[in-house]
């Protein structure tokens, strides 16, 4: 990936970059946002992606609103995890 897209903004990049720099942990850290976070999901761009696996009655609750809730739907994907520190 060059650098060159970083003047660029995140949502300019290519697929492939994106993934490239999230995978390899280039990923500007100030500009992973919700929609960043998204875009990592399995399909990619795909705005139905949390209904797949959350009901929208769980993600009403205050429980869903202030943090992380178990979707109820179905188990999300197990994905490569990178720890750092």
């Amino acid at each position: 990936m060059a650098d060159t897209h970083l003047g660029s903004g995140v949502r300019a990049w290519s697929d492939l970059d994106f993934l490239r720099a999230f995978e390899n942990l280039s990923f500007p850290p100030d500009q992973f946002r919700h929609r960043e976070h998204l875009r990592v999901a399995s399909e990619l761009c795909d705005k139905n992606l949390p209904s797949q696996y959350y009901s929208q009655d769980l993600l009403r609750t205050p429980a869903a609103r202030d943090g992380w809730v178990e979707p109820d739907l179905r188990p999300l994907p197990h994905l490569r995890v990178y720890r750092c520190g």
